[in-house]
C-alpha cells in the first residue's frame, strides 16, 4: 500500500520547492553581478591588511613571465647591447643614477661569461594598472651553472601598455617586502 500525500502536505512541499528554486536563482543572479571569487579576492587583498600587501608568487605562469622578462634583460647584457638593456631599466632609475652604457656594470653584474638569472623567491603587489614583482635570484653562468652573485630586482609589468621595466633593489628592500 502506497502512502498518499494529503493536499496540505503537497502544498507545503510545493512551497518549499518553489522557495528553494527562487533562492538558487537569487544566488545565481548575485554571483553573476558580484562574482564570489572576485569578492573573496578583494577581501583577502584589502589594502588595510598588512599581511597581504605583498604576496609570495606561487602561480607558475606569473613566475615564468617575470623570469622571462629578466632573461630578456640578461640576453641584452650577454650580447653587450647595453643600450637595449638600459631601455629595459626603469626610466626614473636610469635618470636618478645616471646609468649609461659605460657605467651599467656598476649597477648590474656583468662579466665575459654567458649569464643567466635563476629566481629564488618572488613577491608581488598590485598597484594602479601595474603589477610589481620583487625578485631575489642568483646570477649564474648559463654554461656551467657557476653562481656569481645574488641580485635583487623589482620588475614592473604595465597592464595598460604591455611593457615591463626592471629596477635593481637592495637586499634590505627585498627583506622589507618579504616581511610584509
Amino acid at each position: 500500500m502506497a502512502n498518499r500525500l494529503s493536499n496540505q502536505e503537497k502544498k507545503v512541499l510545493s512551497f518549499w520547492g518553489i522557495g528553494l528554486i527562487v533562492f538558487i536563482v537569487i544566488i545565481m543572479i548575485i554571483n553573476y553581478f558580484f562574482p564570489i571569487k572576485n569578492l573573496i579576492y578583494q577581501l583577502s587583498n584589502h589594502e588595510g591588511n598588512k599581511n597581504t600587501k605583498y604576496r609570495l608568487v606561487d602561480d607558475y605562469t606569473r613566475y615564468s613571465t617575470v623570469s622571462g622578462a629578466i632573461e630578456k634583460f640578461y640576453s641584452f647584457i650577454n650580447m653587450k647591447d647595453y643600450d637595449s638593456a638600459i631601455k629595459i631599466l626603469d626610466e626614473e632609475y636610469v635618470k636618478e643614477k645616471n646609468v649609461n652604457k659605460n657605467n651599467i656594470s656598476s649597477f648590474i653584474f656583468i662579466n665575459d661569461k654567458f649569464l643567466s638569472y635563476k629566481p629564488d623567491k618572488m613577491y608581488t603587489r598590485d598597484t594602479k594598472g601595474k603589477v610589481l614583482y620583487y625578485v631575489s635570484g642568483r646570477v649564474v653562468s648559463a654554461n656551467t651553472s657557476e653562481e656569481y652573485v645574488t641580485e635583487y630586482l623589482k620588475v614592473c609589468l604595465d597592464g595598460e601598455t604591455f611593457h615591463f621595466s626592471i629596477t635593481p633593489i637592495s637586499e634590505e628592500t627585498f627583506k622589507e617586502v618579504a616581511n610584509g
